[in-house]
């Protein structure tokens, strides 16, 4: 392979590496939004939010590093430093993203052996005693 095989063959999988983080950080970003949505504690909604932000920027780096390799490929020029610090970091906000969803994942693990400390009613059954199941312990 020439050189300007080899650069060509570098640029291209870099390229497809980040098409997929795009793919894995819309479809992580999502989910956690959907989780968020449902509503989740307010103790761990942060750490949730959070992920969601770095899985977007990680996305929206990922995005312009495509966009970025294919100006290069149009050059015909090779991977270069700009292109490498957009890689990592993309791989970086990424990793970050993961360490806040494991973080969230693992309170809302911790969270769920204890009682609820709120009070509720039921609408439903037209029964508006309060539950002081969480209160009475």
């Amino acid at each position: 392979m020439s050189d300007a095989d080899n650069k060509l063959k570098a640029i291209e999988l870099l390229s497809g590496w980040s098409k997929w983080l795009i793919g894995i950080n819309f479809g992580a970003a999502t989910g956690c939004a959907v989780v968020l949505k449902t509503g989740v504690s307010e103790k761990v909604s942060p750490l949730l939010f959070t992920a969601i932000l770095f899985f977007i920027c990680s996305l929206v780096v990922a995005t312009l590093l495509t966009l970025v390799l294919a100006t290069a490929l149009h050059k015909g020029s090779g991977i270069s430093k700009t292109h490498q610090f957009l890689a990592w970091l993309q791989l970086a906000l990424f990793l970050v993203a993961i360490v806040f969803l494991l973080t969230w994942i693992w309170r809302l693990k911790e969270s769920q052996g204890k009682p609820p400390a709120t009070a509720t009613t039921s609408a439903i059954t037209g029964n508006n005693a309060v539950d002081l199941h969480g209160f009475n312990n």
